[in-house]
């Protein structure tokens, strides 16, 4: 593993080794460069006190010089042995301060090589700390990370776990919520199927919580007046219950319904599409309920002009059943039930067609979640505590095999 951190503000990548080489590195530069210019500064005043007695020297020279040369001039005459020996007297003194000077010029060149000489020192002991306290850092990060590897291990494990609980319980309330939304969805489905097949009947929702199934239809006749009333109730799971006939039944009295029809993805046994389970109620699937809504419709429309043809008479009913009981309507339902065969069949084969293209899109949509997962789960395991969790893009654990 890298020795690298990051910010917990800026998300910005920090190598250890190279903040703490760079700290070490500059704070001895810092005081090789303190002894260095210590030590130049020694150099330039050693240069200056050698042009100091250079300038000394030529200026004791040119005076004295001067000096000879007037005495030798006045006194030339008279006193040539005598200033002669004096003259090489003084010429032998100042080859001996000349001499001085120049054994001082090279005391400071050794100076100034011995000071070359320790800055090469200090550099390379600079090195040397450098490297060993690069080696013992190094050490402490390997120590270090392996510790944070093993208790990173350890956390990851238990994160997983939770995970899982938090996936079941996820998966759990999703299939609880899937099936409510199926219903809820079918029933705004029928309502809009009912309002754009039967434009001029009322369709009216009955609200959650009030009893009475889930849709009323009141069907009118071309003069707009309400000759009958067909009830809906919707059901969307996936086995059927005969408890929805006798709730049906008793949503009927309450709402005074004509007619009722449970429309049910779960049929009976034995039923392809529809059936009539007692004189006013009928089952049927959701592919079959428009062309029962005709076939329903128009009994209710034929039996109010049965109605206004023979008001005042109390044949009604009787009527209303031998109407049921036609070979005529008979020969209409199984019309219906032709055409409603070979639309069923292409719808059969459409929706395969979607299932195929639904399948394919939830696999890929599997693959997303599980990549997150695993961004999380990586994310955690190397932080060392929860830092992010996105328990709704989780997947269980029996769904990764779709993934294989």
């Amino acid at each position: 593993m890298k020795n690298q951190i990051h910010c917990p503000k800026c998300n910005h990548e920090i190598n250890i080794e190279a903040v703490l080489a760079e700290r070490i590195e500059n704070e001895q530069t810092a005081k090789f460069a303190a002894r260095a210019k210590e030590l130049e500064q020694r150099e330039l005043s050693l240069i200056n006190d050698k042009q100091n007695l250079q300038n000394q020297v030529q200026a004791l020279l040119t005076q004295e010089k001067a000096k000879l040369t007037q005495q030798l001039k006045a006194e030339i005459n008279a006193q040539n042995a005598s200033a002669l020996t004096d003259l090489q007297k003084e010429l032998s003194e100042k080859s001996k301060q000349v001499s001085e000077l120049k054994k001082q010029e090279g005391d400071l060149l050794r100076q100034k090589r011995l000071l070359e000489e320790a800055q090469a020192g200090v550099e390379s002991e600079i090195e040397k700390r450098l490297a060993k306290e690069r080696e013992s850092l190094i050490a402490q990060l390997q120590e270090k990370v392996l510790n944070d590897n093993a208790m990173a291990i350890k956390q990851k494990d238990i994160v997983i776990e939770q995970m899982k609980k938090q996936v079941e319980d996820m998966k759990r309330k999703m299939e609880q919520g899937s099936t409510q939304l199926q219903g809820e969805a079918q029933e705004l489905v029928i309502e809009e199927l009912l309002k754009a097949t039967h434009p001029f009947d009322t369709i009216e929702e009955i609200k959650k919580g009030e009893n009475g199934a889930d849709i009323l239809q009141k069907v009118r006749n071309r003069l707009g007046q309400t000759c009958g009333s067909i009830l809906y109730e919707s059901k969307s799971t996936k086995v059927f219950s005969d408890t929805w006939v006798t709730k049906l039944k008793e949503d009927i009295l309450l709402k005074k319904a004509d007619l009722g029809v449970i429309v049910t993805k779960a049929l009976p046994k034995g039923v392809s599409s529809f059936e009539m389970r007692e004189e006013n109620l009928w089952i049927c699937s959701f592919d079959a309920l428009k062309a029962l809504t005709f076939v329903l419709r128009a009994s209710l429309l034929r039996v109010d002009d049965v109605r206004i043809v023979q008001a005042n008479q109390g044949e009604k009913s009787k009527m209303l059943y031998e109407y049921l009981m036609s070979n005529e309507f008979k020969s209409q339902l199984k019309a219906v039930h032709d055409t409603f065969a070979n639309m069923h069949a292409s719808l059969i084969k459409e929706k395969n067609a979607s299932i195929k293209n639904f399948k394919k899109r939830e696999k890929e949509i599997d693959r997303i979640m599980l990549n997150l997962s695993g961004i999380v789960g990586s994310i955690n395991g190397i932080s060392g505590q929860t830092v992010a969790e996105f328990a709704e893009f989780e997947i269980m654990p029996e769904d990764m095999a779709l993934l294989e």
